[in-house]
């Protein structure tokens, strides 16, 4: 595959507020998927190689009312991936399933400084890691299972994360490290008539969660930071009821207790707080009804929480829930088919925030969500 980009955008302050960035993504993989037997019972394997590279060239510039000025950063930063993996599926018993795997990558990134002069701040960086990965699944009823997970993950910085916290200077941020976790879930899934459901509990412990924030001098500029040591517990439940040919109800609920096990910057102790931007309580409702064999009707509802804004959990954006309309229908055209849609947002018009900058600088943590609004659009499937 091969991926080129030009972006160019300008923020709301002067220094370095221009943006100008040339991205080249390409890369590729192999996989090699066999099956057998495994005293005398279904084994499956999957084994394979990737590589990636990524080239951001980086440059920023004076924001003169809109204008370029003078050049403030100017580096090429290159991100290159290299991972081998072999996964394995064996059924012991007809009812259970056992999933072990295991990858390893090799992360390079480096930067390379043109605007030297505030001096060469060329460097780069260098990760070897192992992932391993446990699994089982067990039919307790038919098309009906319970299963557990654990794996570990490690997540280096983005490009745009490493570049973002330097003050303005080449290079990388050398503070920011990346993150570490361990992941354990349990929960079931399964279908019955017209009834579809699934249930997932998970646990996470994580090292160096990477976090965004603003400070003074950086003109609103997102910055990223480590934080300690952290927790993720969670519970996700979904299901679907299709309880006539023409209606159906989808549900879902998210309960998140995310929180700092250990964590504590510039002589404030956040540990015990719960992290910000994330909602403890996060439902959808959905009701469709098909009133044509080719048209559809949903009416959707969602609601969030209060979500926090800071890590000292001092300032939250207040719960809500809004309410929209969608109808859709489509007519066949040849082997193809033309598909016009519509709907309102926010039919109720509700005053909320649509996000939440988290850590901002100077108080300026929301960003306010429009009023109700309608769209409409037109397409085309091609076969």
């Amino acid at each position: 595959f091969y991926l080129r980009r030009d972006f160019e955008n300008r923020l709301p302050f002067e220094n370095g507020g221009a943006v100008q960035l040339e991205r080249a993504l390409y890369g590729g993989s192999f996989q090699y998927n066999g099956r057998r037997q495994l005293l005398g019972r279904p084994y499956r394997i999957a084994a394979g190689l990737t590589i990636e590279q990524q080239e951001d060239l980086r440059r920023r510039y004076d924001n003169l009312s809109g204008e370029l000025g003078e050049l403030a950063f100017d580096q090429l930063e290159q991100f290159t991936a290299l991972g081998a993996y072999v996964a394995q599926e064996w059924s012991p018993t007809e009812r259970l399933w056992l999933n072990a795997s295991l990858r390893y990558d090799f992360n390079a990134l480096s930067a390379d400084d043109y605007f030297t002069a505030d001096g060469d701040n060329s460097g780069e960086r260098a990760y070897h890691t192992l992932s391993p990965a446990l699994g089982l699944s067990y039919a307790w009823r038919t098309r009906h299972f319970l299963y557990a997970n654990y794996s570990y993950s490690f997540e280096t910085p983005a490009l745009s994360e490493l570049s973002a916290g330097t003050g303005g200077a080449g290079g990388f941020n050398e503070a920011l490290q990346p993150q570490r976790a361990y992941n354990f879930e349990w929960g079931g899934k399964g279908k019955a008539g017209s009834v579809q459901y699934n249930l997932s509990l998970f646990y996470i412990r994580l090292r160096g969660e990477l976090l965004p924030f603003e400070q003074a001098g950086q003109n609103g500029r997102v910055l990223f930071r480590n934080a300690g040591r952290s927790r993720r517990l969670g519970v996700e439940v979904d299901g679907e009821w299709a309880f006539s040919d023409r209606w159906c109800l989808f549900a879902r609920y998210n309960y998140a207790r995310f929180s700092y096990l250990d964590y504590e910057l510039q002589g404030q102790n956040y540990s015990g707080n719960q992290l910000p931007g994330i909602p403890a309580h996060n439902g959808l409702i959905a009701l469709s009804f098909d009133y044509h064999p080719r048209g559809e009707i949903t009416l959707q509802g969602r609601s969030l929480s209060q979500i926090w804004a800071d890590d000292a959990n001092t300032v939250a954006a207040d719960a809500f829930g809004v309410v929209g309309l969608r109808a859709a229908q489509s007519w066949p055209w040849g082997n193809s088919k033309l598909q016009l849609f519509g709907g309102v947002n926010n039919l109720f018009d509700v005053r909320y925030n649509q996000n939440v900058r988290v850590n901002a600088f100077g108080g300026r943590y929301f960003e306010p969500a429009p009023g109700r609004n309608a769209y409409f659009g037109l397409s085309l499937g091609l076969q």
